[in-house]
């Protein structure tokens, strides 16, 4: 299964409700959801505060060619990590 978290209330509510429209957004949005559903995924809401740590160890782990462990916090997140403290 794969989670999507998207940091944006109106697409999530849009793509998670089925909403329609005529407006470039749905039109994206209803192509992407036929894309999307034909893997077992969810799409959910997270603040974008919380996602600052995610969006950092995500852009780093580019650098990694394969499944990684941690076994340290990478420096990559130690700042976004102390402000949510």
């Amino acid at each position: 299964n794969v989670c999507f978290e998207v940091d944006c209330k109106v697409a999530t509510d849009t793509f998670n409700d089925y909403a329609k429209g005529i407006s470039d957004f749905y039109v994206i949005l209803n192509k992407s959801r036929v894309l999307i559903y034909s893997i077992p995924c969810r799409m959910s809401f997270v603040k974008r505060q919380a996602n600052d740590v995610d969006h950092s160890l995500t852009k780093a782990s580019r650098f990694y060619v394969s499944y990684h462990d941690f076994y340290h916090i990478p420096s990559c997140i130690v700042t976004p990590l102390m402000n949510e403290m």
